[in-house]
């Protein structure tokens, strides 16, 4: 079936996206008073925010435009199909299928982008020490060396490789932004994450639908984010973004293929060697 391009649905789509990073900068980073303690419950966290967070007029302007471009798009969708023919003209093409895993990525994960640090708490403290000092050695023309007795040493951190923290050491050294630095290696993981799971579905299935729907889980599953974010293991973020590499290289077979396929191996190793092993299993 041939699909035309639906520049509606695409202007729409374009809209609530952008409304979504600017309510994840002003009106979501204004959760940031809350503790944990203010999420045991629905009616705690409610209550919470009614007694710590003022809202301005702004807020609901942007709240109440997302539900509404959502609600049209639902709307569109149920007397239309027209979120349908989105869909069918994306995956028309292996260019758009993959641009849109990406694109949809950005938005899905733009929680790494508000404003403020890092949370030191769960795992965070341990990785966000090992990425400082990686990216203090970087800038002052040392190559930092890994070992596991500083902080908790091992066991706590000796199934956890060093790629992850040369990367922030990286990005901190071209942004000079120890938290902007973090915050773009874990986005690029998660996005990345979502475009080689597509990737390796395509190969298997050959169905450019399946890989857009399995890349889409992929990035928003609660564990990919409970794992990585909430519980602090950030390191675990190139391990995402990697696994899916070494099964999609199998998948396609050749020369070519093995090559990569055994270079994400050999990263994964840097990043974990546990994870490594399972996988080359």
């Amino acid at each position: 079936m041939r699909y035309r391009r639906p520049d509606d649905m695409l202007a729409l789509c374009s809209v609530l996206a952008l409304l979504l990073f600017v309510l994840q900068y002003f009106t979501i980073s204004k959760f940031s008073v809350l503790d944990s303690a203010g999420y045991i419950s629905l009616g705690h966290f409610l209550e919470n925010v009614r007694d710590k967070i003022e809202f301005d007029p702004l807020d609901v302007v942007l709240g109440l435009g997302a539900v509404g471009v959502f609600a049209a798009l639902v709307l569109l969708q149920v007397l239309r199909r027209r979120l349908t023919i989105l869909l069918g003209w994306i995956c028309a093409s292996q260019w758009r299928a993959q641009w849109a895993v990406v694109l949809l990525g950005m938005v899905a994960v733009r929680y790494y982008f508000a404003r403020g640090g890092m949370n030191w708490a769960g795992d965070a403290s341990a990785h966000l020490t090992y990425a400082k000092i990686a990216a203090e050695s970087l800038a002052a023309g040392e190559w930092p060396i890994w070992s596991n007795y500083l902080g908790c040493g091992t066991p706590y951190l000796q199934f956890y490789g060093f790629l992850f923290f040369y990367l922030v050491g990286l990005a901190d050294f071209v942004c000079r932004d120890f938290y902007l630095a973090i915050k773009i290696v874990l986005a690029i993981c998660h996005i990345a994450s979502g475009w080689a799971i597509y990737g390796f579905v395509w190969q298997a299935t050959r169905s450019r639908q399946a890989g857009l729907v399995a890349g889409l889980a992929y990035m928003l599953s609660f564990w990919h984010v409970q794992q990585v974010l909430v519980m602090g293991r950030y390191p675990l973020a190139a391990i995402y973004a990697l696994l899916p590499l070494p099964f999609w290289a199998f998948e396609r077979g050749g020369r070519v293929a093995a090559l990569w396929g055994g270079i994400a191996l050999g990263a994964l190793a840097f990043a974990h060697p546990g994870y490594a092993f399972w996988a080359t299993g």
